[in-house]
């Protein structure tokens, strides 16, 4: 009995040292999935970019991984706006990009020096063992409907947060307040149910 509490706590100290570290995910729906998607074609049998069938993406994957050994093997495979969406691709994961070359993603110009030191991003840190990048979310939808004096409206604003400590712990917050109209049908059953439909 003693032996197995002992490699049971043995166990729970060795086990965090053997796990690899969490990385952030592509967001589903971002244009960044279609560049992946492109150049999986491009690279055909390589099993390099062959993995679309596992989403979400890892940025880790996509970005170090994925598309630097593509460029690698296939430089010539490459058009214009191929290298325009792979430069942009990789300014939207600085986290990811080697310090070394961080440099030549920044602005010319950042807004109050702290803001948009990257074209790509609002606010973002990348210190030793630590990133964070923060971006805005807004989205302003306005509607009408047939036989409806008042306008519909989808109103959201927040924040995108992401990053990860020391390459191990990944994080990722979507955070958002909203603001609706909803059409006559959705207001009709919220009146005679007291409830919001979903």
């Amino acid at each position: 009995m003693q032996f197995k509490k002992t490699l049971i706590r043995l166990l729970v100290f060795i086990f965090p040292v053997a796990t690899q570290g969490q990385v952030t995910f592509l967001a589903q729906g971002d244009k960044q999935n279609i560049l992946v998607e492109r150049l999986e074609i491009k690279a055909q049998t390589d099993s390099v970019l062959n993995f679309s069938k596992t989403r979400p993406y890892s940025r880790l994957s996509y970005v170090l991984n994925g598309i630097r050994s593509f460029r690698q093997k296939n430089p010539d495979a490459l058009s214009r706006v191929d290298e325009y969406n792979i430069r942009s691709a990789w300014m939207n994961n600085l986290d990811y990009v080697p310090a070394e070359e961080r440099e030549q993603y920044n602005s010319r110009k950042p807004v109050l020096k702290n803001f948009y030191t990257s074209p790509a991003n609002l606010y973002e840190v990348h210190i030793k063992d630590f990133d964070l990048v923060i971006n805005p979310v807004i989205q302003y939808t306005l509607s009408k409907e047939k036989d409806n004096d008042q306008s519909l409206f989808l109103n959201t604003r927040g924040l995108t947060l992401r990053g990860n400590i020391a390459k191990k712990i990944g994080f990722f917050a979507y955070m958002t307040d909203n603001q609706e109209r909803d059409p006559a049908y959705v207001q009709e059953y919220i009146a005679q149910r007291s409830a919001v439909p979903g």
